[in-house]
């Protein structure tokens, strides 16, 4: 009796795959440009939420911003179990960029709920960014 070994060949997987293939060469361009908006996004709001509210005192609007992040982290979570990952990204993106459309082009004043109504939709798609990279 005999036993006989079949060996088999391992490839391995290295960074230049990403872009053999025209649909993953184009789904990974796609990525690297969202995650580096959605990173130097929520990096600079998170490092000017001491101006959250103008005149107020710096503890409090730090205090003010990590309050709002901690529900966006969980109806994040919420939403993206129900509805999936593609749809509700895309929204929250949309939700995002309107929120600080309507920040930029409205003179000075009581912004206060955009801002912080965008603070909030960009903590959430900083989470649903890397939940949905991983998927592609």
């Amino acid at each position: 009796m005999s036993l006989s070994l079949q060996t088999t060949e391992e490839t391995s997987a290295n960074f230049t795959d990403l872009f053999r293939t025209l649909n993953l060469r184009k789904k990974t361009l796609i990525q690297w440009f969202l995650w580096f908006t959605c990173s130097f996004v929520y990096y600079g709001l998170v490092l000017n939420t001491s101006t959250l509210i103008p005149g107020g005192d710096f503890h409090i609007n730090f205090f003010i911003g990590g309050v709002v992040e901690i529900p966006a982290y969980l109806l994040t979570i919420m939403v993206l179990l129900y509805w999936g990952r593609r749809l509700p990204l895309s929204g929250m993106f949309f939700l995002c960029g309107l929120c600080y459309i309507i920040v930029v082009c409205t003179p000075g004043g009581k912004l206060n709920f955009y801002q912080t109504f965008g603070l909030y939709s960009t903590f959430q798609t900083f989470v649903a960014e890397h939940l949905f990279t991983c998927y592609i």
